[in-house]
């Protein structure tokens, strides 16, 4: 799905690499000389057969060249089902298009049982968080639900993103949740 493709090394440090959230770390598996095997360090285990979710981002790492990411296939027109646990986890919307989190449905929903609710709070460290790496205009943002359970701040800002795209298609997102909810669904975000 990359275009003009990665570059392969057997030195960890040269060579093109995946980087994918695993047990709330980020994991750097990379792709070896022949061009088909994954490695990762610590291991002379073969990760070609891994399967990365639909449900979860990743970072590409292409040392030498741009990519183009390029998926075929039908858009789906299907609800998309993602089970959030409690805590961090990586975060995919299931569409190819950046959404905003009332898009996503990311704010507290009164149909939805209190157990399984996004979770705001005036203070980040009891709220839902989205995280966007190596997104622009920042390596780096952090958003988080504030109390009224509808508006998505930074924590030094006082803009509220929940109407902005910041949930992008081709972006790396780690979503930080108090409670789970293994019913979470994102309705297609456009009509039929």
């Amino acid at each position: 799905m990359l275009t003009p493709g990665l570059f392969g090394h057997d030195q960890f440090a040269l060579a093109d690499a995946v980087q994918v959230l695993e047990g709330g770390q980020f994991q750097r598996y990379y792709l070896r000389a022949d061009g088909e095997t994954w490695s990762r360090l610590g291991t002379a285990e073969d990760f070609r057969s891994r399967v990365l979710p639909p449900d979860a981002s990743f970072l590409v790492e292409s040392k030498r060249r741009e990519q183009v990411f390029l998926q075929a296939g039908n858009v789906r027109t299907s609800a998309f089902r993602k089970n959030l646990v409690q805590g961090v986890q990586a975060f995919a919307s299931g569409f190819p298009m950046d959404l905003s989190p009332v898009q996503a449905r990311a704010f507290v929903d009164p149909a939805v049982p209190a157990g399984r609710r996004w979770t705001g709070s005036n203070v980040i460290a009891f709220a839902d968080q989205i995280e966007v790496i190596l997104g622009e205009p920042h390596p780096l943002e952090i958003y988080y639900l504030r109390g009224d359970g509808s508006s998505w701040r930074t924590p030094m800002g006082t803009a509220n993103f929940a109407n902005v795209p910041i949930l992008k298609a081709t972006g790396a997102i780690v979503v930080r949740r108090v409670k789970p909810d293994g019913g979470y669904r994102i309705a297609p975000p456009f009509g039929p």
